[in-house]
C-alpha cells in the first residue's frame, strides 16, 4: 500500500464537531491545524480518499475555509490501481 506523492493525511471525521451535531468545527481551529500540516489557503489542493465519498466532505470544508481546493473523483481507487501513477510508501 502507499499514498499519492505529496499527500497529507487528515481524517475527514476530524473536521466534524461531535458536540454540535457533526457540524464543521470552528474555522479558526481548523485553519490552524491545517497550517500545522503544511496546508494553507493559497495552495492548490486536491482532496481524495478511497472513492471520493468521504473526501467530498473534506472538499466542502476546504471551500468553506477559503482554500483553493478540488475534489479528485477517481481518488485512490483510480490512482492506486494504475500501473503508470507514482506511489509513495
Amino acid at each position: 500500500m502507499g499514498h499519492i506523492p505529496g499527500a497529507v493525511n487528515m481524517d475527514w471525521l476530524h473536521a466534524m464537531d461531535r458536540n454540535r451535531a457533526l457540524r464543521i468545527r470552528d474555522y479558526a481551529e481548523l485553519i490552524t491545524e491545517l497550517s500545522a500540516l503544511g496546508l494553507t489557503p493559497d495552495m492548490e489542493i486536491a482532496t481524495h480518499c478511497q472513492s471520493h465519498h468521504r473526501s467530498s466532505f473534506t472538499w466542502l470544508v476546504g471551500k468553506a475555509l477559503g482554500f483553493n481546493i478540488r475534489g479528485y473523483a477517481g481518488s485512490w481507487g483510480e490512482w492506486g490501481n494504475r500501473e503508470d501513477t507514482p506511489i509513495e510508501k
